[in-house]
Order: structure tokens, then sequence, then C-alpha cells
């Protein structure tokens, strides 16, 4: 798995936001990337812990497993139920 991560700052309506940027390769080789925003440094460092984490324990699908609609949660979990779990 090729991925890297890293914090940026911006200023914005006055104040500072920190940014945790995580970037990789999907299955079909495109870059993606998540982010998250923050408002102190150490709380992006541990947004940034955690979206790493996130994507060597599940991949690609749990980094959006957010966004995800019911109908494709269910496509995604029918193969595991199927398989005798």
């Amino acid at each position: 798995m090729r991925y890297s991560s890293s914090i940026t700052r911006r200023k914005r309506r006055g104040r500072t936001e920190y940014i945790a940027v995580l970037n990789y390769y999907d299955q079909s080789g495109q870059r993606r990337q998540k982010r998250r925003t923050s408002f102190s440094s150490t709380e992006a460092k541990r947004i940034a812990r955690e979206l790493e984490d996130e994507y060597l324990e599940g991949g690609e699908v749990a980094l959006y497993s957010d966004n995800l609609t019911f109908e494709q949660l269910a496509d995604l979990c029918l193969p595991i139920t199927k398989s005798g779990w």
C-alpha cells in the first residue's frame, strides 16, 4: 500500500486551521486524498494517525465508509455473511 500523510496550516477568517491529509493510491492506480480539518496542531496529528490506521486496517473502503449509503454497505457485507462468517 502506497500512502503518505501530512499536516498543512492555513489562515481562514482570521483563525488558523490545520488540515490532516492522507494521500494514497486506489485500486485502479489513481491518486486520492482524504482531508480532515482541526483547529489545533495536536488534534491534527491525532487525526492524521487515525486516518493512517483506518487505511492500513481496512483499506480504501474503510476511509469512505462514513459516506456510504445503506445499500452500498449491504452490498459490501453480503459476501461476508454468505461465506459463513
